[in-house]
């Protein structure tokens, strides 16, 4: 039977398992979660981790021999990635494996695969105490190469820019990726001991979605975690991070075709707090949708922009207002911009506004059981937070959010920082 939401059990490992059984799935999905405060220093090695444990095992221990093992499980999806959400960096391990009822004599793909991911974290591809020194080679070159292209998307770019300008003394200033300037001080002994700390003492969470039984998920989870475990405390509250003052203003030139505007605020409410589904709302109503007041007033009716949108950092407490314009629109831009919060600040809405917008947020939550994956990380983030909650007791936090509830979160977003990308080339002042 399928049911609403995911359903805990705890290992004696210290580490939190989640099963989500649904049988409309012919599919079962794995995701294996560890978490660890991001540091400097820290951060890069972990980027290196996750990068390394991708190239094999001691008995897979090479790309050929490791993808020809997927495809004797039918094509299993496997990645490995590492990621940041707040001011914690993530090591993110996913299998995806055809169901046993959908296989020629019901073959069991999931124990295999489970055992597989606990061979990648556990007993990864060895040489002389440390890491294969010719893989962390390529890896470092690799990992330094991603990191200069993505200096080719503007946007993103101009989007880290601006939240490094924000976080400049907090955790979640930090890249996922690393920094290449750390490189020295890592080598293949010293990175490998660090993995194996990190697999001792880091928090776990493990989730197990689509067609499964919940009877079996435990005895998966221990065969998963095959290594001795001394785990430490979860973090307690996240403190969001402060704002520095005055609104900074910053402004960069390169050769692109049109300018990037940033637009970074502070909300002082984080994912776990009774305010966040109105933030929500706030946020989708501004620019968080196809037809949201941003896109309907500044791109359709003023054609001010090419492009412009808004989205949260759930775990950060922060909102970003990012556009693409041309630089003789910057100033009009700012001042639309800040003529809609000012707006939603008195409370002002557009009949049926509120409840359309509300609506689509409702569609999209309980869209998520289309996609284990995206069902996994909404929890996920949860976990993180802090904060357990079910999808019907989001629904009804949604549904009680009021007109006066927007303005007053609305006054509580304030702009802390503007980051605009213009054109290089001839004079131009904001």
């Amino acid at each position: 039977m399928d049911g609403e939401d995911f359903a805990l059990q705890r290992l004696d490992s210290g580490a939190e398992l989640y099963c989500y059984p649904a049988g409309r799935f012919k599919s079962t999905r794995v995701d294996f979660f560890l978490s660890t405060p991001l540091c400097r220093g820290q951060h890069t090695r972990l980027a290196l981790i996750g990068r390394l444990l991708e190239r094999g095992t001691r008995r897979l221990p090479d790309l050929q021999s490791l993808n020809r093992f997927l495809d004797e499980l039918y094509g299993a999806g496997f990645a490995v990635e590492v990621e940041a959400l707040g001011d914690h960096q993530i090591l993110h391990l996913s299998l995806e494996v055809v169901a046993s009822p959908y296989l020629p004599g019901g073959e069991d793909l999931l124990t295999r695969g489970v055992r597989f991911l606990g061979e990648v974290l556990a007993e990864p591809l060895e040489e002389k105490g440390g890491f294969r020194q010719a893989y962390l080679g390529q890896e470092k070159r690799a990992l330094a190469h991603y990191i200069r292209s993505l200096a080719n998307d503007k946007s993103a770019y101009a989007h880290r820019r601006c939240l490094e300008a924000m976080c400049r003394d907090a955790p979640c200033g930090l890249p996922a990726y690393g920094d290449p300037a750390d490189f020295r001080a890592i080598n293949a002994r010293n990175l490998l001991s660090c993995h194996r700390r990190l697999l001792a003492c880091s928090p776990i969470a493990l989730y197990f979605s689509g067609h499964v039984v919940p009877e079996t998920v435990a005895q998966l989870g221990r065969e998963l975690l095959c290594w001795g475990r001394e785990p430490g405390r979860r973090a307690g509250q996240w403190v969001l991070p402060a704002s520095t003052g005055a609104v900074q203003e910053l402004f960069e030139s390169q050769e692109v075709s049109q300018g990037r505007l940033v637009l970074g605020y502070r909300t002082g409410i984080g994912l776990a707090d009774e305010d966040y589904p109105g933030l929500v709302l706030f946020n989708a109503l501004l620019g968080g949708e196809a037809q949201s007041r941003l896109f309907r007033q500044l791109r359709e009716e003023a054609g001010l922009c090419y492009h412009i949108g808004t989205h949260l950092e759930p775990l950060c407490g922060l909102l970003f207002v990012e556009a693409g314009i041309e630089p003789a629109a910057y100033t009009r831009v700012r001042a639309q911009v800040e003529a809609q919060f000012e707006l939603l600040r008195q409370g002002r809405l557009v009949p049926g506004e509120l409840e359309l917008t509300r609506q689509c947020l409702l569609r999209n939550l309980w869209a998520l059981d289309d996609s284990c994956e995206g069902l996994v990380r909404f929890f996920y983030q949860q976990l993180l937070a802090g904060c357990q909650l079910s999808r019907s007791s989001w629904q009804q936090r949604l549904e009680a959010v009021g007109a006066e509830d927007l303005a007053r979160i609305a006054v509580r977003v304030q702009l802390d920082t503007s980051f605009f990308l213009h054109p290089s080339g001839g004079e131009w002042r904001p």
